[in-house]
């Protein structure tokens, strides 16, 4: 078992998600002849890594315009942003699609990122990312490509 640091450290790492950490000690305990210190971060990293892949690819199903929109969402920070359906918002999207954006269209894929829980919306106008590890790959995602 690694040390209660290393095990701390591993658990942020993944988000700090229950699940993830059951899974890479169950990983870290097929490993041999590394020690536990030393194996169980790479562990979580490429478990977080794993992760983080398939919470985008979910986002990325939404299409260009559903990708716009969380961006917009996860750019807001932890309280989150208003104005999705803004004329600056709206113009915003056009320019990231290369087509017209009505607010109805905007509307629609915010209701489905809500229903595929990506998205909450904690009070009237005000959206969210559900999932701050989610929100802070996707941030740095943005960042690596530029957006």
């Amino acid at each position: 078992m690694p040390d209660l640091a290393t095990a701390a450290a591993g658990f942020r790492t993944m988000g700090s998600r229950p699940e993830e950490l059951l899974k890479a000690l169950r990983q870290l305990q097929q490993v041999r002849g590394t020690p536990p210190d030393a194996a169980f971060p790479i562990i979580c990293q490429t478990l977080a890594s794993a992760a983080a892949d398939a919470e985008l690819r979910a986002i990325e199903d939404f299409g260009v315009l559903g990708e716009a929109i969380f961006a917009r969402i996860a750019a807001g920070g932890d309280a989150g942003v208003t104005g999705l359906f803004s004329e600056p918002a709206l113009a915003a999207y056009r320019q990231r699609t290369g087509g017209p954006v009505e607010p109805g269209q905007v509307q629609g894929l915010a209701d489905k990122l809500i229903a595929a829980n990506r998205v909450a919306r904690p009070g009237h106008g005000r959206y969210t990312v559900v999932d701050p590890f989610v929100r802070e790959v996707w941030l740095a995602r943005q960042t690596l490509l530029g957006r």
